[in-house]
């Protein structure tokens, strides 16, 4: 799926190798993730189909405070004008993962969020932060079958906040001048270019946060989330009834084929984030059909390896 590398910063003069790190960690990113490339920084947003050359915006990068990076494997919205991140007046938003209940006649699931996310803060009432709180809780309160992990920066206040569900992924390493926010579990390797000691933060799902320019990191809101029964009793219930629907997150299940759940909601392929239909019974990953044959071929030849 896409990749978000965000750098929150106290003091910009004491990271001098900030650029070769952003290019690094993006590049990186942009290997699996190459349908886009997009950043914010220095208030203004660049976004391209190949790779964009960070070194050519390290004037830009030196100048800021906040930086937003996102590299972009396409699930709907497929044009590179629907790249991230998106910008108005007031936000900047990016986000990795699926969620379709937001798509609507033209652009992407993001941008379908994003519009209607101004449209709910316009609509509440209350100070800043409890309409941006009240309008991610109103879009994003018991909804099942999505995926999600997103960054909003509030542009008035200079107030980044991020909240994410079970499905993402997402890493936060902070030090006393510098908090770096990845989606990769690898891209915490290239930490040492900053010179810098990280500790890890841990990171709640469906917990709304809000990192200050201090790099306060605090709790604001929840995201509430439908109760769902236990995906262990739903497979044995429907071994029983293999016809029956049974309801797991926002996936009913319609029928099970060899070792998968064919189910109506469809979920990101586990290994190269399409759309599938297959649930795997044995460890309840999305595979779509092709990667489930690629893997097949490539236990076969592990099998075939065994008896040369």
């Amino acid at each position: 799926m896409c990749n978000l590398n965000i750098v929150l910063l106290k003091d910009r003069r004491k990271y001098k190798n900030l650029t070769s790190f952003l290019m690094a960690v993006t590049s990186n990113s942009y290997i699996s993730n190459n349908d886009g490339d997009g950043i914010f920084c220095n208030n203004k947003i660049v976004k391209q189909k190949e790779k964009i050359d960070l070194f050519s915006l390290d004037k830009d990068i030196k100048k800021s405070n906040i930086i937003f990076t996102h590299q972009r494997r396409a699930t709907s919205g497929f044009s590179e004008k629907w790249s991230h991140p998106f910008i108005n007046k007031d936000f900047v938003l990016v986000h990795n993962g699926i969620i379709n209940d937001f798509i609507g006649k033209r652009g992407s699931d993001t941008w379908g969020f994003f519009i209607k996310f101004n449209k709910k803060f316009k609509e509440e009432i209350g100070n800043r932060e409890k309409r941006i709180v009240k309008s991610i809780k109103s879009l994003l309160d018991k909804k099942q079958g999505l995926y999600y992990s997103i960054a909003i920066l509030d542009r008035i206040t200079n107030k980044v906040y991020y909240f994410k569900n079970e499905t993402a992924n997402i890493h936060f390493y902070k030090s006393k001048g510098l908090i770096y926010i990845t989606t990769s579990d690898t891209n915490n390797l290239l930490l040492s270019l900053l010179q810098d000691d990280f500790k890890e933060v841990d990171v709640k799902n469906q917990v709304i946060y809000q990192i200050c320019k201090d790099l306060i990191i605090s709790k604001v809101g929840k995201i509430k989330k439908k109760k769902i029964k236990n995906f262990q009793y739903l497979i044995e219930e429907s071994q029983k009834n293999p016809k029956g629907l049974f309801e797991f997150s926002s996936i009913k299940t319609q029928k099970i084929e060899n070792e998968f759940l064919i189910v109506s909601d469809p979920r990101p392929c586990f290994y190269c984030g399409k759309l599938t239909h297959q649930i795997s019974k044995v460890d309840y990953e999305a595979v779509c059909e092709n990667c489930d044959e690629e893997e097949t071929k490539k236990l076969r030849g592990i099998s075939m390896m065994n008896y040369i």
